[in-house]
């Protein structure tokens, strides 16, 4: 036993880092495409909005945007799904810029904002924007569904007119929607 362990000391590795080789390797690097899915089942067991924040973490990721693709799947087939992700790709134009001119780490706006994060000037309108789609979103997850008379957007209105009365998790049509 002895032996074995004397072995690394006979012939010892000195390494040594060159940090800015490093770079140089990073900076000429090509990025692989990246495809992430996010899957979820029911509404009422996985919070829409604690879903959202993690799309929101993943679309913020320091990752080149031509190379990443976010995909979200819904098994249960829910209209407040449909509403969260909706209202989270319009938060998702003011949180992506504010993390990458930032350099946010806790990219999760949930995270963020629970812990004490630094104060940029456009920090409190951010919170305020998070804070108004996160009480949308549990709106309509209270109420149970989509009210069609307050959504405004067609593109929204459309998407939400393919939900019939006979809509079920067992019987329905696919809807894909690109944000």
């Amino acid at each position: 036993m002895r032996f074995t362990s004397q072995c690394f000391h006979w012939n010892p590795i000195h390494r040594r880092v060159f940090p800015g080789n490093l770079q140089q390797v990073v900076a000429e690097r090509e990025y692989p495409a990246l495809d992430v899915l996010i899957c979820m089942a029911d509404p009422t067991k996985e919070p829409p909005v604690g879903v959202v924040n993690t799309a929101l973490s993943v679309l913020a990721y320091d990752y080149p945007t031509d190379k990443l693709s976010v995909y979200i799947s819904d098994d249960g087939g829910s209209e407040v799904t449909l509403n969260a992700f909706m209202e989270g790709a319009k938060f998702a134009k003011h949180w992506i810029p504010y993390c990458k001119k930032h350099n946010i780490v806790d990219r999760s706006p949930e995270v963020y904002f629970e812990s004490d994060p630094v104060w940029f000037p456009e920090t409190n309108e951010i919170k305020v924007l998070y804070e108004r789609m996160k009480s949308r979103v549990e709106k309509v997850v209270k109420s149970g569904g989509v009210c069609l008379d307050e959504v405004k957007e067609s593109e929204i209105r459309d998407a939400f007119n393919k939900w019939t009365p006979n809509f079920s998790r067992r019987h329905r049509l696919t809807i894909i929607q690109n944000f």
